[in-house]
């Protein structure tokens, strides 16, 4: 089979890629860039040579472009993609409503959202993956090399560019609600309320005050969107006040691009490549942290996916979908607050049998399970079934 990957140079191309052919079929790539998302005649253009040079079977992307869709339902020929990112606008986008889309969500909540909102829609559950193989040719494999050179890890953004730390201008009442929501949210684990707190009548002042631009017939609302904003300026929050917590205690490395001076005492690793350092790292610690961005309200983040599959041993937030796939306790440990996250912290420390053994499990079983042949395998088949 002809499979045309639009690549946005993600991450997680090289794997797709690489897995794609390991199952036999041929991969063309195009790289065009777009000035938006639903009209662009060039980008158009582009993607349409490409599919007839390629005599493509299908068209597989990263996250959902409806730019994509609209050439692909004109070909008559499957678009597949497989949403990495959150918050995902464009999945609201009326493009979402094309017959030859097959869209894989790795959040069960906001499948279920969409199938809700579109039942006649090809929409799936799908958890993401990880290629343990290029783990295991890089690292070898675990324990070996587990835990090092690093006792607490972690790597990513601290959110402090957020859009709503650049609002500067609400009234004391309006204010001190948001702040209400987001210091009683950061208290909970697993579950969200920000929609079912933000009223008619709040929204209705956030909207004199913050403007929101919604693309013409998506089906989002300026309440979805300004939860997705208080998500996220939430997650910067947590991240800082968690690591700063971290660091005043423990030897612990801030792997970011973000302002290292945020986090007080941390040492600090700078960026790190995603196919080759980052994996080391994850492999080398002792502890590997995951604070979820808080959009992400179910699945299991990539984060955590790829610590277990380097063979890291992983401490997480509490997520649903974390639980539900792997054994807490056995795979991974999860936390459902600063205490817990501290104690477990100071326990696995001390403690390298179990921690190491934790640490084999959850790359056993990502390998089995989440591995890029497995999950790929389930898209193929349920689209040309």
């Amino acid at each position: 089979m002809n499979i045309l990957h639009y690549t946005w140079h993600e991450n997680s191309s090289e794997d797709i890629q690489s897995t794609f052919r390991q199952l036999g079929h041929c991969v063309s790539t195009i790289s065009f860039p777009f000035s938006d998302y639903d009209e662009d005649p060039l980008f158009e253009s582009a993607i349409t040579t490409a599919m007839r040079q390629s005599n493509a079977d299908c068209i597989f992307t990263f996250d959902f472009f409806p730019l994509i869709s609209k050439a692909a339902q004109e070909f008559h020929i499957p678009y597949i993609s497989w949403i990495y990112d959150m918050p995902h606008t464009t999945l609201f986008s009326p493009a979402i409503h094309n017959s030859v889309n097959y869209v894989f969500i790795f959040d069960y909540n906001l499948y279920h959202i969409l199938i809700q909102q579109n039942p006649d829609s090809q929409i799936y559950h799908l958890p993401l993956a990880v290629n343990t193989r290029r783990m295991i040719d890089l690292l070898g494999m675990p324990p070996e090399q587990s835990g090092t050179q690093y006792d607490v890890s972690f790597v990513g953004s601290l959110y402090e560019r957020c859009l709503y730390n650049q609002i500067q201008y609400l009234p004391d009442y309006l204010n001190g609600y948001l702040a209400g929501i987001m210091n009683a949210q950061q208290k909970i684990c697993g579950g969200t309320f920000i929609n079912d707190v933000l009223t008619p009548n709040i929204l209705s002042e956030l909207e004199n005050y913050v403007k929101l631009e919604i693309p013409d017939q998506y089906q989002i609302t300026y309440k979805n969107l300004f939860a997705d904003l208080i998500a996220e300026k939430i997650t910067s929050t947590e991240r800082i006040q968690l690591l700063s917590k971290i660091a005043a205690q423990h030897s612990f490395t801030l792997f970011t691009a973000s302002d290292p001076e945020l986090i007080p005492n941390a040492q600090l690793g700078g960026i790190v490549s995603y196919t080759q350092k980052m994996p080391e790292v994850f492999r080398t610690s002792k502890i590997n942290l995951n604070i979820t961005l808080r959009s992400i309200t179910s699945g299991i983040p990539l984060r955590a996916m790829d610590i277990m599959g380097a063979g890291g041993f992983l401490l997480s937030n509490y997520q649903p979908e974390l639980d539900a796939y792997f054994k807490n306790g056995e795979d991974c440990i999860l936390f459902e607050n600063e205490s817990d996250m501290l104690c477990s912290i100071d326990y696995y420390l001390e403690h390298e049998k179990e921690r190491k053994e934790i640490a084999c499990n959850g790359f056993r079983k990502v390998h089995q399970e989440f591995s890029y042949p497995v999950q790929v395998q389930k898209i193929l088949s349920t689209v040309f079934s």
